[in-house]
């Protein structure tokens, strides 16, 4: 999935997204970055990456963060093993619940939705859905959109 996100970044995104990067990234460069306790590294490299995660590439998501420091042990854990090990296929012969997925088309932290065409009919009941004025966190940025298809969904399956 790591490899399906840089190459979607690399084919997909325009020049003045990809400046917009490289010019937070020179703002707060890695070694500034390293100085940073592993709880403020984690939020700065997020916030240095907002034109990768947001539909509005000049959108500063530092206000967002405020008062807030990640459970390191956590994400660790999360990127570092459970992420990087998990096979979502297995148990799936089993798995009878339904699933809503909603991506952002302007997510370029994770893999394109079209990622997910593989999985797709291994699940019994999987429903995707692609925000179109959205990145990393459609719920944020399209909220009504973002509910009206979640209650849809919701409704569907009661």
């Amino acid at each position: 999935m790591h490899e399906a996100a840089s190459r979607n970044w690399e084919e997909s995104v325009w020049p003045e997204r990809k400046e917009a990067t490289t010019k937070r990234i020179h703002n707060l460069s890695d070694e500034e970055l390293g100085k940073l306790s592993p709880p403020e590294r984690f939020v700065a490299w997020y916030v240095r990456r907002d034109p990768q995660a947001w539909y509005d590439f000049d959108f500063d998501s530092s206000k967002l963060w405020e008062g807030i420091l990640p459970n390191m042990p956590l994400f660790d854990y999360l990127y570092g093993v459970a992420l990087r090990d998990l096979d979502i296929t297995k148990g799936l012969a089993s798995f009878k619940k339904p699933v809503f997925l909603a991506l952002g088309r302007y997510d370029f932290i994770v893999a394109p939705p079209s990622s997910w065409d593989p999985f797709r009919d291994k699940f019994k009941d999987f429903t995707c859905r692609v925000l179109e004025r959205s990145g990393h966190s459609p719920q944020y940025e399209e909220a009504h959109n973002f509910n009206k298809e979640l209650v849809a969904w919701f409704k569907k399956h009661q």
